[in-house]
Parts: C-alpha cells; sequence; structure tokens
C-alpha cells in the first residue's frame, strides 16, 4: 500500500525569502509508485522540475527521482535539496540525510533549522576548448552576441555527472545581452559533448554571476545549477580551494544563490529553501 505523505512547491538556492529554482516535491511512503506519467504530466503544465521523494522507515534515507515534461532525470541538484528540505520541513527528517537517485547516492547536511542545505560533492575535470573561427561563429549564433571577440571569451568543458560547457565571458552587459538561440545552442552543446552552456562572469575574488541554458529545453534557462557548481569552484581556485558565491538566474543573475565551500578533498553546496503555497 502506498501513502501520499504530501506536497510542496519548494524554491532551492533561493535569497532566502525570494528567488530560487523551483522543484514540486511528492513524497510517499509504503508500497512505491511509478509516477513518472504524472510527474510528467504535471511539469508540463506548471513549467518546473518535479521530485518524487520515498521515505523508508529509516527516516535517514529515501529514494528520490527527478522528472521533467520530456522524461527522467538522472540527476537533479536543486531537486535534491528541495527533497530534504521537505522531509526536514515535515519532520521526518534531521540534520543529516541520504538521497539514493537510482544512479547513485547524495548525503545532504542542514544548518540544524533545515533552512540552510548542502551536499557534498568531488569536482570534476575541465579541459580548454580551442576557439577557432567555427566554434567562434557557433558560440555567437547560440548565445546572440554576434559581436563576440575571440580575444574577450574563453570557454572550458567540465563536470562530473553532466558535462557542461564553461564560458567565461569578460562583462556584465554581455550577460545581460544574451539572446539565445535553441537550435543553435543544441547544435553547439552537441558538438562539444555537454548538457548545456554556463556563460559567467567573474564580478570579484570569491563571486560570480551566471546563467545555464541546458540542452533541447527551449528557451527555458535553469535558474541554479549545483551539479557544476564544485567543479567550478576548483577551476577558478586553482591551487588554493577558496570559498565561491554564485549568482544565477535571469538578466540580472539574482534568481539563485549557491554557496560553494572547500571540504576536505571535495567542495560543499548550499542553499536556502523557501516553500510556496501552490
Amino acid at each position: 500500500m502506498t501513502t501520499r505523505l504530501g506536497q510542496a512547491l519548494v524554491y532551492a538556492f533561493s535569497y532566502e525569502t525570494h528567488g530560487g529554482n523551483p522543484s514540486f516535491v511528492i513524497a510517499t511512503s509504503g508500497q512505491r509508485p511509478d509516477l513518472e506519467t504524472e510527474c510528467r504530466a504535471r511539469s508540463k503544465n506548471l513549467g518546473c522540475e518535479f521530485t518524487h521523494l520515498h521515505l523508508s522507515q529509516e527516516s535517514s534515507c529515501a529514494d528520490v527521482r527527478f522528472y521533467v515534461e520530456s522524461g527522467a532525470l538522472s540527476f537533479c541538484g536543486h531537486g535534491a535539496l528541495a527533497a530534504a528540505a521537505w522531509a526536514v520541513n515535515a519532520g521526518m527528517a534531521q540534520e543529516n540525510m541520504l538521497l539514493d537517485y537510482g544512479s547513485g547516492s547524495l548525503s545532504l547536511r542542514t544548518d540544524g533549522g533545515g533552512e540552510r542545505i548542502g551536499f557534498v560533492e568531488q569536482a570534476g575535470q575541465v579541459k580548454e576548448v580551442h576557439i577557432d573561427e567555427p566554434v567562434l561563429a557557433s558560440l555567437r549564433a547560440a548565445l546572440g552576441l554576434p559581436f563576440l571577440q575571440p580575444e574577450s571569451v574563453k570557454v572550458w568543458t567540465g563536470g562530473r555527472q553532466r558535462m557542461k560547457a564553461l564560458v567565461s565571458l569578460p562583462s556584465l552587459d554581455l550577460m545581460q545581452g544574451l539572446n539565445i538561440d535553441p537550435e543553435a545552442r543544441d547544435s553547439w552543446c552537441q558538438q562539444l559533448g555537454v548538457t548545456g552552456i554556463y556563460p559567467y562572469f567573474q564580478v570579484g575574488p570569491g563571486r560570480i554571476v551566471a546563467r545555464h541554458f541546458p540542452l533541447r529545453a527551449g528557451t527555458i534557462e535553469d535558474l541554479a545549477t549545483g551539479n557544476i557548481a564544485s567543479t567550478l569552484g576548483q577551476h577558478l581556485s586553482g591551487s588554493y580551494a577558496q570559498s565561491l558565491i554564485i549568482e544565477q538566474g535571469g538578466a540580472s543573475c539574482s534568481a539563485s544563490r549557491l554557496q560553494v565551500q572547500p571540504y576536505e578533498t571535495n567542495w560543499f553546496i548550499s542553499g536556502y529553501c523557501r516553500f510556496e503555497s501552490i
């Protein structure tokens, strides 16, 4: 027998009282149901990712699956935070929670009050992309920046679970002026073997603004990208690991806020979660 425990729209990596990346969490217990059809249909209607959290008798362990309109996702960082935040808010988890997402598991920790939640992740490798004329032309078309100059941009591919094209831009004006062409973006991503384009601008030491445009997502912009944060933290730190604040999403890059901190030989990715009635 399956029991529906509840549901909520949770914004992960928020600015405490506003912003964040939405995930609709549906929680169950007992016999685990297959909610893919329901989650995909409701994802289409709400326009956000759905997370199915299935709790076992052991409150510190749970299964979790992620869905968008087009199908299941292998992993979703903000969806994992949303699931843990729901469990803590419902009194069904304490400071630590292990989530099994099918192809792996993720250990999440809270700050004790349950508002700030994070996970430890290993950084992935990055590889610089040589920018010749064909690469530059494809990048200009994908980003809608026809006057982008080769000496002002650098590109790397990197990541651990899902590879991204990390595109370092020289100004905030260019970040705000992006005009994504979905077809050109998808073509460029496929050429590089990545799952999205991640433009960013380094505002100052330990702080960047960023945007993310996933492969095959039309004109939809991802408002927080937890699975690239550890790789980016290590890439920008160099030999000495340093904390990093990532402000991401929209032309003003103010939709979400990710905190990236060195943790032993890995990285602790964390953020606030807020709930919204629907």
